[in-house]
């Protein structure tokens, strides 16, 4: 599915034409307001382009509140455009989310304001005004913003370059992998006493288009890329002097090895216990994956090799659970409880290793971040199985068994395991600075609000996308769940992943240029953790993982990359939040 559908062209499409750099409204002692006013083009319910306004309004301080005035109504994924362009703006200008408010007001002539593609033009008016820059003109930009800093492709471009054009634009912005654009032409034909009306599919070289409009088009994967594409000067996270490469410390490495040796031999041993039948196909599977694990290992991959262990022990426990309940008569129960034991002996260990040293948080971050995953994978698991007086059973089908609920609580189980090791690392990590309270209820409220967003903001786009909507059933709940408890470093892990997740979604149906956008969102990556570059352990990992891989998985991890950056940037950080200039 990944790039082959794009959000419909008689969805709100967004463009962005800078008028000029409007003065500040108001100030008060200590305080600002800033505001920016560009122009947006909507794709009509004719087809043509049409010109619309949106005013985008700064205020420090405040208090991260994001408001939309749409003229017409918007839609949803128009107002989660708002607030992921308030927080990816705020993510490569290195300010402080919750300092400000953020004010996006739209008027357009189409009957509807909706679709993501205003997110592009909504994140660069805001990242001028927190970079003090101003509105560049004759600039126009449209595409889809996401979590990650990436912009994801839109429709409607034809149309959308030639209202530009009309408006007065020099440089069109468009979505990397666009350049080449197909849309639909209506063709009318009589025959005989009957009018025939057909679509037939036009490819159009936008570049060359643009030349002959006196537009330049420039394709851009991130947002980073287009600030500098309109301002001729780099994002502020970027302006420093960003690694080549981030690479984990070594005590993290030595543990990953002693993971990746532990699992293997646990694998192997599961793996060789069962007795063959129906068993034997994931056994065999799971020693396949060990050897990989092995190899990755030799070759200097701990992560990588990590990670592969994990797969490996999902399939040993898929076989060892499948062997134990077709011997009891399809019964799974003893398979449920050795996985719920195991979730919540992992997150008691969690709770009882709390630290506010940042190696440590960041490490039980992470494993909060899989404990999520393994409990809405365990729940998974019990709607999948046939529950009868309080014992669990593999659903019989008419000639079989169905034993989706014994490979969920397998995944589960080796999800758990993973944590574990997490929770391991933080208790073993070596000293390090100590993040404020304050930091972290902060951090944790910016982003369980920032998860909520991005999960309604994707089922809404994969709904209409055709694209996999159970990617998008996140664990939004245990995240706020956790805030409200006072567990900060519990409602961020969960929230982190959950906005992984979505945006790995979001990627595997939408991204069309996957290498480009993967090497750019590296780039910001690591410029967002040079500042705190010893402390950013899992942006290394995620780094090396993404240059070994390709495609979407490479994709995915580069995009946790810069996640997990602004993570680390935020706990490290120990400036006082400031006001841009």
């Amino acid at each position: 599915m990944r790039g082959a559908r794009v959000v419909a062209a008689t969805a709100f499409l967004a463009l962005v034409l800078a008028l000029a750099a409007a003065p500040a409204l108001g100030a008060q002692a200590g305080g600002w307001e800033r505001t920016c006013r560009v122009y947006i083009v909507a794709v009509s319910s004719k087809g043509g382009g049409v010109l619309g306004n949106l005013t985008v309004t700064v205020k420090y301080p405040g208090e991260r509140r994001v408001y939309i005035s749409t003229s017409p109504v918007s839609l949803v994924d128009t107002q989660g455009s708002a607030r992921l362009a308030a927080f990816a703006a705020s993510i490569l200008a290195g300010a402080d989310m919750s300092q400000y408010d953020f004010y996006y007001a739209i008027e357009s002539r189409s009957a509807i304001v909706g679709g993501p593609s205003a997110g592009a033009a909504m994140a660069l008016a805001t990242l001028y005004i927190l970079t003090g820059v101003p509105c560049p003109r004759g600039v126009v930009a449209t595409g889809m913003i996401q979590p990650d800093t990436s912009i994801g492709p839109v429709g409607g471009l034809k149309e959308k370059l030639e209202a530009a054009a009309r408006g007065g634009a020099s440089k069109f912005l468009i979505p990397a992998g666009q350049q080449v654009y197909t849309y639909y032409e209506e063709k009318v034909e009589k025959v005989g006493p009957f009018t025939v009306v057909t679509r037939e599919p036009v490819t159009v070289n936008l570049t060359e288009l643009g030349e002959e409009l006196g537009v330049q088009v420039v394709p851009v994967a991130t947002l980073a890329q287009a600030f500098e594409e309109a301002t001729g000067r780099g994002a502020p996270v970027l302006l420093g002097a960003p690694p080549a490469r981030l690479e984990p410390p070594a005590w993290v490495v030595y543990m990953l090895e002693g993971f990746v040796n532990r699992t293997v031999a646990l694998v192997e041993d599961t793996a060789s216990s069962v007795d063959g039948g129906r068993s034997a196909g994931p056994a065999r599977e799971a020693l396949d994956l060990a050897g990989e694990a092995r190899g990755l290992a030799g070759a200097g991959r701990a992560y990588a090799a990590a990670v592969k262990a994990v797969e490996a022990l999902a399939k040993a426990y898929e076989a060892l659970y499948l062997n134990e309940t077709l011997e009891a008569g399809f019964n799974a129960t003893a398979a449920v409880a050795d996985v719920n034991e195991t979730i919540m002996r992992v997150w008691g260990w969690a709770a009882g290793n709390r630290s506010l040293e940042v190696y440590r948080l960041e490490a039980l971050t992470k494993a909060y971040s899989k404990l999520g995953i393994a409990a809405s994978t365990f729940e998974d698991a019990l709607r999948a199985l046939q529950e009868e007086d309080g014992s669990y059973y593999l659903p019989h089908l008419l000639f079989a068994y169905d034993d989706t609920g014994v490979k969920l609580l397998a995944h589960a189980k080796a999800l758990a395991v993973w944590a574990g090791f997490w929770v391991n690392l933080s208790a073993s990590a070596p000293p390090s600075p100590r993040v404020p309270e304050w930091r972290l209820e902060r951090l944790a409220s910016i982003l369980v609000s920032e998860a909520r967003t991005t999960a309604v903001y994707v089922d809404q786009l994969l709904s209409e996308a055709g694209g996999d909507e159970g990617l998008a059933r996140l664990p939004i709940s245990l995240a706020e769940r956790a805030l409200n408890a006072d567990y900060p470093e519990e409602a961020i892990g969960y929230s982190i992943e959950s906005i992984a997740l979505a945006t790995a979604a979001i990627h595997e149906t939408f991204t069309l240029a996957t290498l480009e956008t993967s090497d750019q969102l590296l780039e910001t990556a690591a410029g967002i953790a040079a500042p705190v570059e010893s402390y950013a352990v899992q942006t290394a990992l995620l780094a090396s993982l993404a240059r070994n891989s390709t495609g979407v998985e490479r994709l995915e991890a580069a995009s946790r990359a810069v996640l997990y950056a602004w993570l680390a940037w935020e706990l490290a950080s120990t400036a006082p939040p400031t006001p841009p200039p």
